[in-house]
């Protein structure tokens, strides 16, 4: 074949490759402007991304992730995987960066071959080095999965976990650096229910540095957490007299706190009750109350004595159709002062909205009333 013809038949892979730069230039263009003022000091959009210095591309990268510790999406066109597809040169880079791997998202996938799936979460593992670990799954068969990532829990620093209870012993073991727990346990009704063995999970001496949970009704009332060493907690209960239990045990050091009680409990929600059970928190600093069910509303706020509280935050629904009147009570009589922050959701008549923020500026620098609900 005539040697002067080959360019020729290689122009469509070239250009096929031109086309593929391109396309990622402009994609590096667009992290560059958002990050330039803040980062790289006006790096020009005409810069060409293969001259930029390996450490700068590595750190543009990192900011195609979502923001850690929440994992990327799984596949072959979604970062990080995507950038080791482009060029030889950005795949070298993807594959040197830890940071690019070390949010983790195992779902199991029943169209793929598990071994398949296993493989593929050892590779991620492999490629994040020495990172701490962020570890999220959600539904389907945890036991397989989990086991897979279990040897490396000593770099586990949060995790999210929507599992059965007799997944926690897949689990079980010293977790020196966790940090952040959100753990969903399944609620028995198919017999399922947390093992004597397996309550201590996730204990002060399994995990010392545990400081932040958010649980649900099961994982708070089953397992035997390290109560004593959390300063943010978000928890969804069922009765009113398990937040008091909860809040009890948590109470010393509790700094920001989220909850949502679900049902009416008649052995503590008639007002005369509430006073007995008021948890003192020291510590804490912003309150969130979302929607509850019970029918009789009104003590709810009752239950918290908080004299360092700067942001409260409430759902009318927690509160029922008197909340304002509930919490201009709950304000005037905890506090002689005015609090920083005052946030009011899913208000539901909206010419209602100006008499909360006339009425509440009274007791907080600042009134928020965003639509929706908690």
């Amino acid at each position: 074949m005539n040697s002067k013809r080959r360019p020729q038949l290689n122009k469509p892979l070239d250009d096929n490759r031109n086309i593929r730069l391109d396309a990622a230039l402009r994609r590096v263009q667009a992290g560059i402007a958002r990050h330039s003022e803040s980062s790289y000091g006006g790096i020009g959009t005409a810069y060409s991304v293969l001259t930029l210095p390996n450490e700068i591309v590595s750190e543009i990268f990192i900011h195609t992730l979502p923001v850690h510790p929440h994992p990327p999406l799984r596949g072959k066109n979604c970062a990080p995987v995507s950038l080791t597809q482009i060029c030889r040169k950005w795949r070298e880079i993807a594959l040197s960066t830890p940071r690019l791997w070390r949010a983790i998202l195992l779902s199991y996938n029943t169209g793929r071959p598990l071994k398949k799936q296993i493989s593929n979460i050892k590779l991620w593992v492999e490629r994040s080095r020495s990172c701490p670990l962020s570890i999220t799954f959600s539904g389907g068969n945890a036991t397989h999965l989990l086991a897979s990532i279990a040897p490396h829990r000593s770099r586990w620093e949060h995790l999210d976990l929507d599992i059965s209870p007799h997944d926690l012993a897949a689990i079980k073991g010293d977790m020196p650096l966790l940090r952040h727990l959100s753990l969903t346990l399944e609620d028995g009704f198919r017999g399922d229910e947390v093992s004597e063995g397996d309550r201590d999970t996730f204990s002060a001496a399994a995990a010392p540095l545990l400081r932040s949970v958010e649980l649900n009704h099961h994982a708070a009332t089953r397992l035997l957490l390290p109560w004593a060493q959390i300063t943010s907690l978000k928890v969804t209960l069922e009765h009113v007299h398990e937040c008091v239990t909860t809040l009890e045990q948590c109470s010393e050091s509790l700094v920001h706190c989220d909850l949502c009680i679900r049902r009416s409990d008649r052995r503590v929600d008639d007002s005369a009750d509430y006073a007995s059970v008021s948890t003192s928190l020291p510590r804490l600093e912003s309150l969130v109350l979302s929607r509850h069910a019970s029918c009789d509303r009104s003590p709810l706020l009752k239950l918290f004595d908080a004299p360092g509280l700067r942001r409260l935050e409430v759902s009318e629904a927690a509160l029922g159709l008197m909340a304002l009147h509930f919490l201009t009570t709950f304000l005037s009589s905890k506090y002689d002062r005015r609090l920083e922050e005052v946030s009011v959701c899913g208000i539901l008549c909206p010419t209602s909205k100006e008499v909360y923020r006339k009425t509440l500026i009274s007791y907080a620098d600042n009134v928020l009333l965003p639509y929706g609900r908690l």
